[in-house]
């Protein structure tokens, strides 16, 4: 994920140098919201169809690089995307940025490759399945992106059709603080089980409760081999993507991060250097009965400026979410009788 060394000089080239920094901070701060899953439908960009955020990707990275581009050459020209070394885009209408359809199955072409894959999936698509180990799966609402919600043992959904990974999508209806939900998620399909295959049939006899049930989840117990029953103590899995290693998502979170904040750093010290004979920064609290509950910073300037001379730049010591995605580090009121 690499921008073209030289492409500030393009922009600079193309619009003043202080609007260039300006259009490559804003690039920064899209990049940002791609890796936290935040909406950009706001930057009115072109993108292909289909386009989401979240799992930032190097074909996401370069989707955002050409419709941040594509969006420039519309306004001033200059064939910047073509500088870049980048194709326009097929023609398609963009899609909603959601990144609760992150996930979304995709059905395959009746080829030789997509018959294959289906012979060894174990849930034909549109079959029940039922749920044999207690799960839980992204619920998020507006107020909780992150909410999880339970599914227990014997929940029963329909599967939809399979990600990449060859893992069902399973459509399952709940009940989420008192509100039906509809949740479609993958599923490991070694905890799922065909409907009319769950539980054992009325006329078998009930199978001997297994003790190495109650240390390990079904499916796990040869992490119990070579053990005694005496020696079990409870074993518990962790998922492998849960670790940081090379090529997860929280690895290529962490490069992404590195790498816009190198970038802020460039365009920080690109930067115009002011000092206390410039400017003025005061706070003034709010009036008595506003709704207003942290003070106002103000900016006043101490000598004359040309027109799009001053260049203010985002900065913060801290590339988090609460910081890029609510410009919390970038802050600034005028007073009230000078707003206008």
């Amino acid at each position: 994920m690499e921008v073209r060394p030289n492409l500030l000089q393009d922009l600079e080239a193309l619009l003043k140098p202080n609007k260039a920094k300006e259009s490559l901070a804003e690039f920064s701060c899209a990049l940002v919201r791609l890796i936290f899953s935040k909406k950009l439908s706001h930057l009115d960009w072109p993108f292909v169809k289909g386009f989401t955020t979240g799992q930032c990707t190097r074909d996401k990275y370069t989707e955002l690089l050409r419709g941040w581009l594509t969006a420039l050459d519309e306004e001033h020209g200059g064939g910047l995307l073509a500088l870049a070394g980048l194709s326009a885009a097929s023609a398609g209408s963009s899609s909603s940025l959601d990144p609760i359809e992150e996930e979304v199955f995709v059905v395959e072409p009746d080829e030789p490759l997509a018959e294959a894959r289906a012979a060894v999936r174990p849930f034909p698509v549109g079959s029940l399945v039922k749920v044999t180990v207690r799960v839980s799966r992204p619920c998020p609402t507006r107020t909780n992106p992150g909410h999880f919600r339970d599914l227990t043992v014997g929940k029963e959904g329909r599967v939809m059709g399979y990600n990449e990974h060859d893992w069902p999508i399973v459509l399952c209806h709940v009940t989420d603080k008192g509100q039906p939900r509809d949740l479609v998620n993958p599923h490991d399909p070694a905890k799922l089980v065909l409907a009319s295959e769950f539980g054992p049939r009325k006329d078998e006899p009930k199978a001997a409760a297994d003790p190495r049930s109650a240390f390990v989840p079904a499916g796990q117990e040869h992490f119990l081999t070579g053990l005694e029953e005496k020696d079990y103590t409870k074993v518990t899995q962790v998922p492998w993507e849960n670790l940081l290693q090379e090529g997860s998502d929280a690895q290529v979170r962490h490069d992404v991060k590195a790498y816009v904040s190198v970038m802020v750093d460039l365009l920080r010290r690109e930067a115009p250097q002011y000092s206390g004979a410039d400017f003025d920064v005061i706070h003034r609290e709010p009036e008595t009965g506003a709704a207003e509950k942290e003070a106002l910073v103000e900016v006043w300037t101490k000598r004359d400026f040309q027109p799009d001379e001053i260049l203010l730049l985002p900065a913060t010591t801290e590339i988090k979410d609460r910081y890029w995605t609510q410009s919390k580090s970038v802050m600034v009121h005028l007073p009230r009788d000078t707003a206008t």
